[in-house]
């Protein structure tokens, strides 16, 4: 698929950069160990600003699902059970990463980043 525009491609570079980086916060490796529900709530609340500031509108249909499932897994982990020290579960953590995880995948797939032509 070849983008209709490439002012469209320039502005989900531009916009998913920054949402991109935004999902660092949880990481693969080395694991994160400061992510508490506060974080997460902050976290939350980030993409939401980003989502109406700088590039909701630019999402395709699964980047915009893959967004959603973000969204809505971490406001049942931020509504759940919170644990005393208020350090978010491991399971939580693997669940809110992976999630993260599908979010880029989404975004490489608008971008066609990861498609050796592109480069040729």
């Amino acid at each position: 698929m070849l983008f209709r525009s490439e002012s469209l491609r320039s502005d989900r570079v531009s916009a998913y950069k920054l949402l991109w980086k935004k999902t660092s916060l949880l990481p693969l490796w080395p694991r994160a160990t400061d992510v508490t529900y506060e974080r997460l709530s902050d976290f939350r609340r980030d993409l939401r600003d980003w989502y109406f500031n700088d590039g909701g509108w630019l999402f395709s249909t699964e980047a915009r699902q893959a967004y959603e499932a973000l969204q809505n897994l971490l406001e049942e982990v931020i509504m759940g059970e919170v644990t005393a020290d208020g350090q978010i579960k491991p399971d939580q953590y693997d669940a809110i990463r992976n999630k993260c995880s599908a979010l880029r995948t989404e975004l490489t797939n608008d971008l066609q980043s990861r498609k050796r032509a592109m480069f040729v």
